[in-house]
């Protein structure tokens, strides 16, 4: 059994995707990044894993013939208490592998 020696510098700046910062791990003289993303819910951050989650499950039960826009989506997680962006919603539906509206139909 070997120990692996790792290293993690922690880097701070405005993120566009909203995140905190990038984290940075090296790995047997590689380095690789791990993204830290995070979205304010009344005051506190929360994981994007949550949001991702919640918005799937919104998409999973939107009506079939008149799919949610990400416009819609976004005003829906707000009022879930998810302080988050139209342009991260389209991101993280993307990441998800789910299609706009318009081809959700």
């Amino acid at each position: 059994l070997s120990v692996l020696r790792v290293q993690v510098l922690r880097l701070t700046g405005r993120q566009p995707s909203g995140g905190k910062g990038m984290t940075y791990a090296a790995f047997n003289k590689r380095v690789t990044a791990i993204l830290e993303q995070t979205v304010q819910a009344d005051g506190d951050e929360i994981s994007a894993r949550r949001v991702m989650a919640a918005l799937k499950e919104l998409i999973r039960n939107e009506d079939k013939h008149a799919p949610l826009s990400d416009e819609r989506l976004t005003q829906l997680l707000v009022q879930q208490g998810f302080h988050i962006a139209r342009r991260t919603v389209a991101k993280y539906r993307e990441q998800m592998g789910l299609p706009v509206a318009r081809m959700r139909r």
